[in-house]
């Protein structure tokens, strides 16, 4: 079984793989991923198959030269060592160039509002698949559920009230449709505005990745993992870029809000909401918006 080189490993994804061993699965496919799923003695670890073209994130191993690969759902195989095994595919880590994840960008509180204001006016232009994103800056008839919701997740943020936080993150856990409900996607959000912003993330992130463990797919909740731990895709890194801005910010945009029928979008909602709840005034919060996400939810593409 000859090596297939990784052309990158993510850095979040290779210091999950290695160190462990347990039997691997595909757990599902899309034109450019497979998704993978390590069983060991903890939570399953998934791997993110990326093949050239698509896009990559903290899960990401991505091949060279392969635009498909002959892994069918039945496929079945073994991560032992550093090395995967599945069907004819053999990818050794070690040999992997590794493609840092982790969210390097930062803001300081005191720009948050005009740069907030900025990001509001470009995605005033652009389309969107869903009702999220309106929602997220000019919300109509929020019930009672998300109001109180909204006072909760605010006043933990604030606080840092880690009861406040994961009782809230607990409602949102798992809301929604597909392997990566809504909700999820919100939170995943949520947690880089954090990342982004926030003095101590980890004081926020880890309530909430304790709150969603085990209310949900196996595969949101990598993704959870991922983003409380600061870990993002290359379409957020360059969002979230000095650099972007004017024309590049815009573009960025479209690429963050792309990923699945809604988990771009429900991501971005999370992200704006986040930084709106952590340097906005409370009058100008505007309700997390809890019934359009629990009509949504979806996969990355």
């Amino acid at each position: 079984m000859p090596d297939i080189k990784p052309v990158i490993a993510g850095s979040f994804i290779r210091s999950r793989l290695l160190g462990i061993e347990g039997n691997v699965t595909v757990l599902a496919r899309f034109t450019d991923y497979i998704y993978l799923a390590v069983a060991h003695a903890g939570d399953p670890v998934i791997v993110v198959i990326t093949l050239n073209g698509g896009r990559v994130g903290p899960l990401s191993i991505v091949l060279p030269g392969h635009r498909t690969l002959p892994l069918n759902r039945s496929a079945q195989g073994r991560l032992q060592g550093g090395v995967i095994e599945i069907d004819t595919l053999r990818i050794n880590l070690h040999q992997a160039r590794i493609h840092e994840s982790e969210l390097k960008a930062r803001m300081a509180p005191a720009r948050v509002p005009s740069w907030l204001d900025s990001v509001l006016r470009d995605l005033a232009i652009l389309p969107r698949r869903t009702a999220i994103l309106p929602s997220a800056s000019a919300p109509a008839s929020p019930s009672p559920e998300a109001r109180a919701l909204t006072r909760l997740f605010h006043a933990g943020l604030v606080s840092g009230n880690a009861r406040d936080i994961a009782t809230a993150a607990g409602r949102l856990a798992g809301l929604g449709r597909g392997l990566t409900p809504g909700g999820d996607d919100f939170l995943c959000g949520l947690m880089v505005a954090v990342w982004f912003s926030a003095p101590d993330p980890m004081q926020t992130c880890m309530p909430i990745l304790t709150a969603v463990h085990g209310q949900t797919t196996s595969l949101s909740f990598a993704f959870l993992d991922a983003a409380a731990h600061g870990h993002v895709s290359d379409t957020w890194r360059d969002f979230l870029a000095p650099v972007s801005r004017g024309a590049l910010r815009t573009e960025a945009l479209k690429n963050v809000m792309a990923p699945g029928f809604s988990s771009g979008e429900d991501t971005l909602a999370g992200f704006i909401w986040g930084m709106q709840a952590m340097h906005m005034p409370p009058a100008a919060l505007s309700p997390i918006p809890l019934d359009t996400l629990s009509a949504m939810g979806g996969t990355p593409d």
